[in-house]
């Protein structure tokens, strides 16, 4: 583990406010704290290990505020969070056993492949469709592969999840951040159990994010709620593509 001393732990809690509020809105939170964790000294697992249990934090935040606000698909929740635990375990399998320099390669890439997603229809995330069934067995095959790749690798598997709850769901961009904070809440503590049975997570570095990642997610699920789907999904949009730029050429 990265010998950290005392001096950082606040700035993780920092980092960890930044990512949390992030994640809660549009996903994309593991793109701060992994890269910031590895600056510090961590593997790449170890990273992920650690950024996947701050992630509790948010997830429970953004789940207490979003259900206040009636902007969960509760009929949704129990199928797919099914999904997000298996696959999620599956995931963080893979990675435990994985090349750490053949999953920084594949991250840039796949951040990449969402490029084209974000321009494709004006109207997607921000008025809500009804999607035919077999539209419905199609997402939730792809939900479920991106559950693997949000175990897998981490950074980007919110951008991943939300955009296949808008495209093939029908969600308008806030109600599918609502309904897909209960998953990922599922899969965030799936993955630190796998992590931390490996003995990839460093307590005390990941209770700082923990404790930051869950003050974000209240700030970043409020300011969704106020702002409104068309600001939400330009934010989403912009987190794309930075993600995507940054994840490939640094």
């Amino acid at each position: 583990m990265a010998d950290l001393s005392y001096f950082f732990y606040p700035l993780t809690f920092v980092i960890g406010c930044m990512a949390g509020c992030l994640g809660a809105m549009v996903g994309g939170g593991g793109l701060i704290t992994v890269p910031f964790l590895i600056f510090l000294g961590f593997s790449p697992v170890e990273a992920v290990a650690n950024t996947k249990l701050g992630a509790c934090g948010s997830s429970l935040s953004a789940i207490r505020k979003y259900r206040a606000e009636g902007a969960i698909r509760w009929k949704l929740t129990p199928l797919l969070t099914f999904l997000t635990l298996i696959g999620s375990v599956i995931g963080a399998n893979l990675m435990v056993a994985a090349d750490q320099e053949v999953v920084r390669s594949l991250v840039g890439f796949i951040i990449l492949a969402l490029l084209p997603l974000v321009v494709r229809g004006k109207d997607i995330g921000i008025e809500e469709t009804t999607p035919n069934s077999r539209k419905l067995v199609v997402g939730h095959i792809v939900y479920f592969s991106v559950q693997i790749y949000g175990g897998f690798l981490g950074a980007g598997g919110g951008i991943l999840g939300l955009y296949t709850l808008m495209y093939f769901f029908g969600l308008p961009i806030l109600l599918a951040a609502g309904t897909g904070s209960l998953p990922w809440f599922a899969m965030s503590l799936a993955t630190s159990i796998v992590y931390g049975l490996a003995g990839q997570i460093d307590w005390a570095a990941a209770a700082a994010l923990f404790l930051g990642m869950s003050l974000g997610g209240q700030l970043g699920a409020s300011l969704a709620v106020r702002q409104g789907n068309r600001w939400l999904r330009n934010v989403f949009a912009v987190v794309v593509v930075v993600s995507a730029v940054k994840l490939i050429a640094f």
